[in-house]
């Protein structure tokens, strides 16, 4: 049995526009997910330079030189703005925020059932 018309031919081709914009979509947030975890690994690496650079300026050789202090707070300046960057383009933050929530309002929940 075969079906013809234009009813089914358009249903045919909303499937496929579906399927493509899903697995697009899928190849997005893939891509987005890998772009936040480069990222935090270049933070990470930045504080490891930021703590390397303070434990150099606390050293008896380099106490007190201009230079180094200039670098220290510099390291400190850029590890507060990639901070900014990274708080306000962190994508798990949204989720991590819910999650929070609902497990106050269970721990609430709780109390109030022991009550």
């Amino acid at each position: 049995m075969t079906i013809t018309g234009v009813l089914p031919f358009l249903l045919f081709i909303a499937l496929l526009i579906i399927a493509g914009l899903a697995w697009y979509i899928t190849m997005l947030l893939r891509r987005i997910n890998n772009i936040n975890e480069d990222v935090n690994e270049i933070f990470e690496s930045l504080d490891r330079f930021s703590e390397h650079l303070e434990s150099l300026g606390q050293m008896s050789m380099f106490y007190g030189d201009e230079t180094l202090q200039g670098m220290i707070t510099h390291s400190r300046e850029l590890m507060d703005n990639i901070y900014d960057y990274q708080l306000k383009y962190e994508l798990d933050s949204e989720f991590d925020d819910e999650q929070e929530y609902e497990s106050e309002e269970e721990e609430y929940d709780d109390s109030q059932e022991e009550e």
